[in-house]
């Protein structure tokens, strides 16, 4: 038991700490005060650089839903108060470029939003680069500068709750209905990625006879036309539109002549939607929500947005205020570390990174490897094509499977969104075509679309039919790039990959001491490997990359071959029995999609002193090359060692002697003359210097699967006494 004493310090304590914690706080919240008082250590380390997505969420700062309501959730009051403000302007630079500045303040700050975009169009021109700047009003000092695609979209996203609350209040089991593609679509609560949000049913449909049951319709498709007709929305159904031109005038004339609520966040954009704007009723949303008349379902009212810089700026300050707090701790009045990305961040995050230096605001993925290497789903049997999409600013890839597979790719664990298409049974479709369900999540706009280099015509073409107005640009490159460097859960997979390996390679070589056949040989490798798995890891998936004629359910790949049979490399296994002969062993493993491989050339009795020979010089390459290998050092001064040596000894010298291994068992990354890329930490490689002499029945089969770590190397798991050696 304390002391009466020992309490009374201790109640002390905590009120002093309290009141750290409250002294900041109150410093952020009060606006002309808070910049004053965070410390200025805390201000220099947020000015130091342009914060990206990656660099906030590693700072503990999520662009999320939660951030969004609390940044906002006092904008229309502020607004009511007359304490933001803002203007737009645009700058066409040529026939296929715009640059948009929305500039405004929001209480005790000011700033502006710069927005690159793909074409002259402001509305439906992809968005290539989006920017705030955030200053003190009172000084013009900057605060912060970010990278906000995620911000605006997010922020868009945050007006339909808005528009519910305000025109649906006492409304239950309403039919939503939304209508669009693209960034302003997949912003709005409908999106995939929000059902969990949510808590309702999402069906796809292109049926637009469903509308007039609607009660709470959503257009986001940023066209200059209408895109319903005024029959096509039901009499008391309530919209919202998120460009002013989407929905058809007729539509306006009938809600003022019903005396129908009309919203909007820009008084001045209701001149847009009637002739008379204010004196048709069209009120802004701050006002209707200060006295909001009495409403119930069964009440048609619209509400229009067009984006205001002050709301921007509204996120923008939470986030400012959020990262202070986060890199000041009050308890000891210290500036805490500035957190870095993550030195090797997911996949995802990287091709975020990639299709932003590449100007790519989509890429589209019809590969096994590739659609997997986004989605993490295996159809097993590509019967029909698997399709994976990553938009620019998005965390989350879109997966298109047909119909016949949709229950799997749902099931599949992976944090993608699945659509479908084509017709099985009563099941609702994103198109009856793979092109149409594209169309339908990608949208028809000016959009940059990467694709792999090897993407087949027939689909090319179908592409360009669907997306006439995007622009195509290969995209292999980056795809490859980032596949060059593997996630820990990839690298996990490989590991048990290798150690199926390791299983197989000693039942065959226990098959062969016991002067056994190919054909033992394989079957004793195959057992091993599928035993250890069934032991160790029974919920693990062993399947390959089928094809669309058949499947490839047991990546447990063994072959054996013999004598003069090893200069095949790939041969059916034959029935001889095996006697004083060199043999070259391989085993392939995939487990969770990642490969891993190990190749070993074994003596059975008696062979050549050439051969032996052979093998002993290619140990003592193999530990040189393995010495070299760190991150930094270029992959070709691997090459050019076992080059020297092979020279040295008198061979020829080999095409390569490495490359890159993960969800395919050879990837592109080669370790040859050629390349010059340099070794990272992440990297997955083969590591197999072999000699070949054809007429003199000589060769080697040595390789082995290592990760590239911070300091060195790593097998994924070691195989013998000597795995340098590989012995």
């Amino acid at each position: 038991m304390q002391s009466k004493k020992a309490t009374e310090a201790q109640r002390r304590a905590n009120i002093a700490v309290k009141d750290l914690d409250d002294m900041f706080a109150r410093a952020l919240g009060a606006v002309n005060l808070a910049i004053k008082k965070i410390p200025k250590a805390v201000l220099d380390s947020i000015r130091s650089r342009h914060w990206s997505e990656i660099e906030l969420a590693t700072a503990g700062v999520s662009i999320s839903p939660a951030l969004m309501n609390e940044a906002l959730k006092s904008f229309w009051k502020v607004q009511r108060d007359g304490g933001l403000g803002q203007v737009k302007a645009h700058l066409t630079l040529n026939t296929n470029r715009t640059e948009g500045a929305l500039i405004g303040y929001f209480d005790g700050y000011s700033g502006l939003k710069d927005i690159y975009r793909g074409q002259t169009d402001l509305v439906t021109g992809p968005v290539r680069r989006v920017d705030i700047f955030l200053c003190e009003k009172e000084t013009g000092d900057r605060l912060i500068t970010l990278e906000a695609v995620s911000v605006s979209n997010s922020r868009t996203g945050w007006i339909a709750p808005e528009c519910i609350d305000a025109l649906l209040p006492d409304a239950h089991d309403i039919v939503i209905c939304l209508i669009g593609a693209g960034q302003l679509a997949r912003a709005q609560i409908l999106v995939g990625e929000m059902q969990e949000h949510i808590g309702i049913e999402l069906i796809a449909t292109s049926d637009q006879s469903l509308l007039p049951n609607a009660d709470f319709l959503i257009t986001a498709t940023g066209s200059k036309e209408p895109v319903v007709t005024v029959d096509e929305i039901g009499p008391d159904t309530v919209t919202l539109a998120l460009s002013i031109d989407e929905l058809p005038t007729e539509y306006f004339d009938r809600l003022t002549a019903e005396g129908s609520a009309i919203l909007v966040d820009d008084i001045e954009a209701g001149k847009k939607l009637t002739i008379e704007g204010k004196s048709d009723g069209v009120v802004n949303i701050a006002d209707f929500l200060a006295n909001p008349p009495a409403r119930g379902s069964g009440c048609a009212a619209h509400m229009a947005t067009v984006g205001l810089a002050s709301q921007d700026l509204a996120v923008a300050i939470a986030i400012f205020e959020s990262l202070a707090q986060r890199l000041y701790d009050p308890l000891v009045k210290k500036l805490l570390p500035t957190p870095s990305p993550p030195q090797n961040p997911s996949r995802i995050q990287r091709m975020q990174v990639l299709m932003l230096s590449s100007n790519l605001d989509c890429l589209i993925c019809f590969g096994q490897e590739n659609s997997f290497y986004l989605a993490r789903f295996n159809p097993t049997i590509y019967s029909n094509e698997v399709i994976a999409i990553l938009l620019k600013g998005q965390t989350r890839p879109i997966l298109i499977v047909n119909t016949l597979r949709k229950e799997k790719a749902e099931a599949t664990p992976s944090d993608h969104i699945v659509y479908n298409y084509g017709k099985w049974f009563d099941v609702p479709t994103k198109g009856d075509t793979w092109d149409q369900a594209v169309k339908s999540v990608v949208g028809d706009g000016n959009m940059r679309i990467g694709h792999e280099d090897s993407i087949p015509m027939q689909a090319y073409l179908l592409l360009e039919h669907a997306l006439p107005d995007a622009t195509f640009t290969p995209a292999s490159h980056i795809i490859q790039t980032c596949r060059n460097i593997k996630d820990e859960d990839e690298i996990a997979y490989a590991r048990i990959a290798a150690e199926l390996c390791n299983a197989a390679m000693a039942g065959i070589s226990a098959s062969l001491t016991c002067e056994g056949t190919e054909e033992d040989a394989v079957q004793a490798g195959w057992n091993a490997a599928y035993d250890r798995k069934r032991a160790k890891y029974p919920g693990g998936n062993l399947n390959g990359f089928g094809s669309r004629e058949g499947g490839d359910f047991y990546s447990i790949k063994p072959w054996v071959h013999y004598g003069t049979r090893r200069f095949l490399q790939v041969d059916t296994p034959n029935t001889d029995k095996i006697e004083n002969e060199a043999v070259s062993a391989y085993v392939w493993c995939a487990y969770n999609g990642m490969h891993a491989k190990l190749e070993r050339t074994i003596f059975v009795g008696s062979v050549s002193a050439e051969q032996s020979l052979a093998l002993e010089r290619i140990k003592t390459i193999r530990a040189k090359v393995f010495s070299m290998i760190k991150p930094g050092v270029p992959v070709n001064a691997l090459y050019t060692t076992t080059c020297d040596d092979m020279t040295k000894f008198g061979y020829f010298l080999p095409g390569r002697i490495s490359h890159a291994i993960g969800l395919g068992g050879h990837e592109g990354l080669s370790i040859n003359e050629d390349t010059d890329v340099e070794l990272q930490e992440g990297m997955v490689l083969t590591i197999e210097p072999n000699i070949e002499v054809l007429d003199k029945n000589v060769t080697t089969q040595h390789s082995d699967t290592i990760v590239v770590t911070a300091d060195g190397y790593e097998f994924l798991a070691p195989f013998g006494k000597n795995p340098v050696r590989g012995e």
